[in-house]
């Protein structure tokens, strides 16, 4: 009896030892830190922005910026508490006014690339029920309640 257990132990040990050596081959095939990457102006844009918001102490608001490839735009979304629409629009104009006098001009000489209105979209989302609840967005230039 104790030869099929046996057996089937060794099989077992076997199989595991076999997809350790795997996971470390693998493992060792990855490239480090100074692999090549590609990626897009929009998203080496999307990883500046962040930082460059925290330049202005009345910018408060905890903010995540991603690249949107298809419609080729910065969405920055802005998480608050509870906040009226009028409250919300004057938030979501405070960083439109910051990120186009002064994010645009750097993009432009840093980056090489010349945006406008079309290129960012902003909302602000209240979070103080625990959920995301848009409530104001800037898109293209303009307004939009949500």
């Amino acid at each position: 009896m104790r030869r099929p257990i046996a057996l089937a132990t060794v099989l077992l040990l076997g199989a595991f030892v076999a997809s350790a050596s795997a996971q470390e081959v693998a493992e060792d095939s990855l490239p480090g830190l100074e692999a090549e990457y590609t990626m897009q102006v929009g998203d080496y844009a999307a990883t500046l922005l962040p930082d460059f918001l925290r330049i202005r102490a009345d910018l408060r608001y905890a903010v995540v910026v991603t690249y949107e490839p298809e419609p080729n735009r910065l969405d920055v979304e802005v998480f608050g508490g509870q906040v009226t629409v009028e409250q919300a629009r004057q938030v979501v104009g405070a960083y439109w006014d910051f990120i186009q006098a002064l994010f645009f001009p750097y993009a432009e000489r840093r980056l090489g690339v010349k945006l406008d209105q079309n290129d960012i979209s902003i909302v602000y989302y209240d979070i103080s029920q625990g959920v995301m609840r848009p409530v104001v967005q800037m898109l293209e230039g303009q307004f939009v309640i949500q």
